[in-house]
């Protein structure tokens, strides 16, 4: 194969998967983060009531 031509589809390759793994990111761990937060949220709530609850 032509070597030129080569380096041209290595980074070609390596440029799609960057873009790639980008778009994962940016897309994945908002949403793990925004998942995490509702948790968290709802396990704090939850320690408030029973911690106000004197039955």
């Amino acid at each position: 194969m032509w070597k030129p031509l080569k380096k041209t589809k290595k980074k070609l390759g390596l440029i799609i998967t960057c873009i790639g793994v980008g778009v994962v990111l940016t897309v994945v761990v908002p949403i793990w983060g925004w998942i995490a937060a509702a948790g968290i949220a709802i396990i704090y709530c939850g320690w408030q009531i029973m911690d106000h609850n004197h039955h």
